[in-house]
């Protein structure tokens, strides 16, 4: 895992977008739990957390994204994208362990119709995971992608708010999946990574972040 990565897997979503670009079928508009513009409809089930800590941050930017963040991108946008390309979703080409290359996508599962810039925003929530700096991730993904695709200056802006929005979401489904199915370890194996990074990046200043996502796709910060 490294930024270098993250910017690689930003230009294969953003050449993958431009493919979608007009892309349509009849089932595009479904409603799909995991489509990060309903993520705040997840606000009732944050319950199930059972951490009080972790319910409050969680709700939190629930609220934050019923709100503020997701009526910000109502004039962005929107096609079919990918929707998931987390870590088991990405292929790498190891002809250089020390630099691999991204070979392509699995699983067009969770498919829809949304705003376009929930792609690099959902990538950007797995690609910094277990990093050090994880904004660093997020901004390197976000630069590729918009080199590729250019995102509008509205979207940029709310790239961070996304990827902390993703994190939440991930968190309530994985303790609503718990309940439901507890022999099906696969829904966990994401799990502490994404709550240790979720964490992670409350105490990050969110216009810091901001600023740095814009710098790095040439905006002024």
């Amino acid at each position: 895992r490294s930024p270098r990565l993250a910017a690689r897997l930003g230009a294969v979503l953003a050449r993958l977008d431009k493919g979608l670009t007009d892309f349509t079928h009849n089932a595009k508009t479904r409603e799909l739990t995991w489509d990060l513009c309903r993520a705040p409809d997840l606000l009732v089930h944050v319950h199930i957390l059972k951490d009080t800590h972790l319910e409050s941050e969680v709700a939190a930017i629930l609220a934050e994204g019923k709100q503020r963040i997701i009526p910000g991108l109502a004039d962005c946008p929107r096609q079919v994208i990918h929707n998931d390309a987390n870590d088991h979703n990405v292929l790498l080409q190891n002809t250089d362990p020390l630099a691999p290359e991204i070979a392509g996508l699995v699983d067009f599962g969770d498919l829809v119709y949304t705003c376009r810039v929930c792609e690099p925003a959902i990538a950007a929530a797995y690609a910094c995971l277990h990093q050090q700096d994880p904004v660093a991730a997020i901004a390197a993904l976000a630069r590729s992608y918009h080199e590729v695709f250019a995102l509008q200056e509205k979207e940029i802006n709310h790239i961070f708010d996304l990827v902390r929005l993703r994190l939440a979401a991930s968190l309530v489904m994985a303790a609503r999946r718990l309940r439901e199915e507890p022999e099906n370890t696969y829904h966990q194996i994401s799990r502490e990574a994404v709550l240790r990074t979720f964490l992670q990046l409350t105490g990050v200043n969110p216009l810091t972040a901001r600023a740095r996502v814009r710098k790095a796709c040439g905006l002024a910060a």
